[in-house]
């Protein structure tokens, strides 16, 4: 009997793997931008439904556009993404043909998108010496007092 392997992983640490993995295939310098664009692009739509739980997979450009409105994102990165996926649909869906640097551009921009948009890390109070948040050892932290002499 197989069991299948669970990932763990958070969908931003896939999407930086998977996109790792793409350009280490080299794919625009054998001239193979078709394939580049959908793997980049593919990418992309898999980590926002994972993140956003938007079918982004199998929505149109148009029809991801509305969900994106309902999502608490800066505005300059919803455009990136909007802007991104219609570059890549230009690409997958006609006879264009792009250069090296637009495929680079691609990938930038999809590295921006997750990094954008991947869950910050709660922020945690700092222990100050004048304010300790902290306990230690289970105890609340020693309170001193100055002695007067």
């Amino acid at each position: 009997r197989t069991v299948a392997a669970v990932d763990n992983r958070l969908p931003h640490q896939r999407a930086q793997d998977a996109l790792v993995a793409i350009e280490a295939m080299h794919l625009p310098e054998q001239e193979r931008f078709k394939e580049y664009y959908t793997l980049v692009s593919g990418t992309v739509r898999t980590y926002i439904e994972q993140r956003f739980g938007v079918p982004a997979l199998e929505r149109t450009t148009t029809e991801i556009r509305a969900d994106l409105k309902r999502i608490d994102i800066a505005e300059d990165v919803k455009s990136q993404i909007l802007l991104f996926l219609q570059d890549s649909d230009l690409i997958k869906f006609s006879t264009f043909r792009p250069d090296m640097d637009s495929a680079a551009y691609l990938m930038a921009t999809a590295r921006f998108i997750v990094e954008a948009t991947r869950p910050q890390p709660a922020v945690e109070e700092i222990d100050t010496p004048d304010r300790p948040t902290k306990r230690r050892n289970g105890r609340q932290p020693r309170q001193t007092s100055e002695v007067a002499a």
